[in-house]
């Protein structure tokens, strides 16, 4: 490490950068749990250091489409749908 010039590294900085990786490419929280050891959730999400730009592909691709079919009445679903369109 002395030759990389790295000051202050630990080993075990690789532990959250490993989880948080994994948690942005959409490993599954109990996966990790098991994968990295951990006997709970929260400490996997202690672990899981995360950017919001990861979660941009998912709120963009997102849309209303199929959301009014359980109305009741062809209506309340006509209603449903024009406001979902402004």
């Amino acid at each position: 490490m002395r030759d990389s010039g790295i000051k202050d590294f630990r080993w075990h900085d690789l532990r959250h950068t490993w989880v948080s990786w994994h948690v942005q490419r959409g490993t599954p929280l109990h996966v990790l749990k098991v994968l990295g050891g951990w006997e709970s959730i929260e400490m996997v999400l202690r672990y899981a250091h995360l950017a919001a730009s990861h979660l941009t592909q998912w709120a963009q691709s997102r849309t209303f489409s199929g959301m009014c079919q359980n109305f009741e009445t062809t209506e309340n679903a006509t209603d449903c749908n024009n406001l979902i369109k402004k």
